[in-house]
């Protein structure tokens, strides 16, 4: 099990966007570990203001003996 963060930053964007993004960075990190690991997120926090936004996702990489596995996303998810 690997617990993974990933934090982003953009001028003037929207948080949801990056945290979409960060997601699916983990979710390929994960696949890459092996065929049947997947990424099974834990806390999204996201901040939009006037001149930035930011957003960070943090999870961890499962494979199919973690009790929570079904709920894990993959890359084809």
């Amino acid at each position: 099990m690997a617990y993974l963060i990933t934090a982003a930053l953009a001028v003037s964007g929207c948080s949801t966007a990056l945290a979409n993004q960060g997601r699916a960075d983990l979710i390929a990190q994960c696949a890459s570990i092996g065929d049947n690991m997947r990424f099974l997120p834990g806390e999204t926090r996201k901040s939009d203001n006037p001149l930035f936004s930011s957003a960070s996702v943090q999870g961890q990489c499962v494979g199919p003996d973690h009790p929570e596995y079904a709920k894990a996303l993959g890359p084809k998810e």
